[in-house]
Protein backbone atom coordinates (compact mmCIF):
# COMPACT_ATOMS: atom_id res chain seq x y z
CA UNK A 1 0.00 0.00 0.00
CA UNK A 2 2.78 2.44 0.97
CA UNK A 3 4.70 1.69 -2.23
CA UNK A 4 1.59 2.22 -4.37
CA UNK A 5 1.01 5.58 -2.70
CA UNK A 6 4.63 6.58 -3.28
CA UNK A 7 4.29 5.67 -6.97
CA UNK A 8 1.07 7.71 -7.20
CA UNK A 9 2.74 10.71 -5.57
CA UNK A 10 5.76 10.48 -7.90
CA UNK A 11 3.54 10.24 -11.00
CA UNK A 12 1.45 13.17 -9.76
CA UNK A 13 4.60 15.24 -9.13
CA UNK A 14 5.88 14.54 -12.67
CA UNK A 15 2.50 15.58 -14.11
CA UNK A 16 2.50 18.82 -12.09
CA UNK A 17 6.05 19.65 -13.21
CA UNK A 18 4.98 19.18 -16.84
CA UNK A 19 1.93 21.42 -16.33
CA UNK A 20 4.05 24.18 -14.79
CA UNK A 21 6.43 23.95 -17.74
CA UNK A 22 3.49 24.13 -20.17
CA UNK A 23 2.30 27.28 -18.37
CA UNK A 24 5.80 28.81 -18.76
CA UNK A 25 6.02 29.39 -15.01
CA UNK A 26 9.19 29.09 -12.95
CA UNK A 27 9.73 25.56 -11.74
CA UNK A 28 10.19 26.20 -8.02
CA UNK A 29 9.21 24.08 -5.01
CA UNK A 30 6.70 26.83 -4.06
CA UNK A 31 5.03 26.76 -7.48
CA UNK A 32 4.88 22.96 -7.47
CA UNK A 33 3.22 23.02 -4.04
CA UNK A 34 0.82 25.81 -5.03
CA UNK A 35 -0.39 23.89 -8.08
CA UNK A 36 -0.74 20.69 -6.08
CA UNK A 37 -2.75 22.39 -3.32
CA UNK A 38 -4.81 24.28 -5.92
CA UNK A 39 -5.76 21.00 -7.60
CA UNK A 40 -6.54 19.39 -4.23
CA UNK A 41 -9.19 22.00 -3.44
CA UNK A 42 -10.46 22.12 -7.02
CA UNK A 43 -9.17 25.63 -7.73
CA UNK A 44 -11.17 27.25 -4.95
CA UNK A 45 -10.14 29.03 -1.76
CA UNK A 46 -11.56 26.77 0.98
CA UNK A 47 -12.03 29.69 3.37
CA UNK A 48 -13.90 32.11 1.10
CA UNK A 49 -15.31 29.79 -1.56
CA UNK A 50 -13.93 32.11 -4.25
CA UNK A 51 -12.48 30.50 -7.36
CA UNK A 52 -8.74 31.04 -7.77
CA UNK A 53 -7.92 31.65 -11.45
CA UNK A 54 -4.82 29.90 -12.73
CA UNK A 55 -3.38 33.24 -13.90
CA UNK A 56 -3.03 34.49 -10.28
CA UNK A 57 -2.04 31.17 -8.70
CA UNK A 58 1.70 31.75 -9.03
CA UNK A 59 1.56 35.37 -7.84
CA UNK A 60 1.54 36.98 -4.42
CA UNK A 61 -2.27 37.10 -4.64
CA UNK A 62 -2.37 33.50 -3.37
CA UNK A 63 -0.78 32.12 -0.23
CA UNK A 64 -0.09 28.72 1.22
CA UNK A 65 -1.40 28.62 4.76
CA UNK A 66 -1.40 26.03 7.52
CA UNK A 67 -4.73 24.48 8.45
CA UNK A 68 -3.52 24.04 12.01
CA UNK A 69 -0.93 26.76 12.66
CA UNK A 70 2.64 25.56 12.47
CA UNK A 71 3.46 27.35 15.73
CA UNK A 72 1.03 25.04 17.54
CA UNK A 73 1.26 21.82 15.56
CA UNK A 74 4.84 21.83 14.17
CA UNK A 75 3.25 19.93 11.28
CA UNK A 76 4.80 20.97 7.97
CA UNK A 77 3.21 18.21 5.89
CA UNK A 78 1.06 18.92 2.85
CA UNK A 79 -1.91 17.48 4.77
CA UNK A 80 -1.66 20.54 7.00
CA UNK A 81 -1.49 23.08 4.16
CA UNK A 82 -3.95 24.60 1.73
CA UNK A 83 -4.03 27.40 -0.83
CA UNK A 84 -5.81 30.61 0.00
CA UNK A 85 -6.36 34.08 -1.42
CA UNK A 86 -3.96 36.61 0.12
CA UNK A 87 -6.71 38.87 1.52
CA UNK A 88 -8.37 35.91 3.18
CA UNK A 89 -5.09 34.61 4.60
CA UNK A 90 -4.61 37.95 6.38
CA UNK A 91 -8.00 37.50 8.07
CA UNK A 92 -7.36 33.87 9.01
CA UNK A 93 -3.95 34.60 10.53
CA UNK A 94 -2.84 31.98 13.06
CA UNK A 95 -6.31 30.49 13.52
CA UNK A 96 -7.58 27.05 12.66
CA UNK A 97 -10.53 27.08 10.24
CA UNK A 98 -12.92 26.40 13.13
CA UNK A 99 -11.46 29.25 15.21
CA UNK A 100 -11.62 31.60 12.22
CA UNK A 101 -15.23 30.82 11.31
CA UNK A 102 -16.43 30.54 14.90
CA UNK A 103 -14.94 33.97 15.71
CA UNK A 104 -15.53 35.94 12.50
CA UNK A 105 -18.36 34.21 10.64
CA UNK A 106 -20.22 31.88 13.03
CA UNK A 107 -23.32 31.95 10.81
CA UNK A 108 -21.21 30.49 7.96
CA UNK A 109 -19.77 27.53 9.87
CA UNK A 110 -22.24 24.96 8.50
CA UNK A 111 -21.83 26.33 4.97
CA UNK A 112 -18.08 26.06 5.35
CA UNK A 113 -18.25 22.42 6.41
CA UNK A 114 -20.38 21.60 3.34
CA UNK A 115 -18.03 23.53 1.05
CA UNK A 116 -14.96 21.83 2.52
CA UNK A 117 -16.53 18.39 2.05
CA UNK A 118 -16.97 19.17 -1.66
CA UNK A 119 -13.55 20.75 -2.14
CA UNK A 120 -11.63 18.10 -0.23
CA UNK A 121 -13.41 15.07 -1.68
CA UNK A 122 -11.31 12.18 -2.93
CA UNK A 123 -10.21 12.16 -6.56
CA UNK A 124 -8.00 9.89 -8.61
CA UNK A 125 -4.99 12.17 -8.12
CA UNK A 126 -5.79 12.86 -4.45
CA UNK A 127 -7.42 9.72 -3.01
CA UNK A 128 -6.82 10.74 0.62
CA UNK A 129 -8.41 14.18 0.50
CA UNK A 130 -11.01 13.19 3.10
CA UNK A 131 -8.14 13.12 5.60
CA UNK A 132 -7.52 16.80 4.82
CA UNK A 133 -11.27 17.49 5.07
CA UNK A 134 -11.36 16.01 8.60
CA UNK A 135 -8.36 18.14 9.60
CA UNK A 136 -9.98 21.24 8.08
CA UNK A 137 -13.28 20.90 9.95
CA UNK A 138 -11.85 19.70 13.27
CA UNK A 139 -13.32 21.77 16.07
CA UNK A 140 -10.18 21.87 18.20
CA UNK A 141 -6.54 21.09 17.89
CA UNK A 142 -5.72 18.04 20.03
CA UNK A 143 -2.79 19.61 21.91
CA UNK A 144 -4.91 22.62 22.93
CA UNK A 145 -7.78 20.35 23.99
CA UNK A 146 -5.47 18.26 26.21
CA UNK A 147 -3.94 21.39 27.75
CA UNK A 148 -7.41 22.80 28.44
CA UNK A 149 -8.47 19.54 30.10
CA UNK A 150 -5.33 19.59 32.27
CA UNK A 151 -5.96 23.20 33.24
CA UNK A 152 -9.58 22.39 34.08
CA UNK A 153 -8.58 19.40 36.22
CA UNK A 154 -5.92 21.46 38.04
CA UNK A 155 -8.51 24.14 38.66
CA UNK A 156 -10.98 21.59 40.02
CA UNK A 157 -8.42 20.00 42.36
CA UNK A 158 -7.69 23.29 44.15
Amino acid sequence: MYRLDQNRLAANRRRIIQEIGALSENLTPMNILKLELWEECKGTCPYSGVSIPLDILFTEKTQIIYIHPWSESLNDSNYNKTICLYETSLKVGENTPFEYFNTHLPQELDTEVRRASELFSNTKEYPFNTKKFRKFVKRYYHRNHVENQMNDSNFLSR
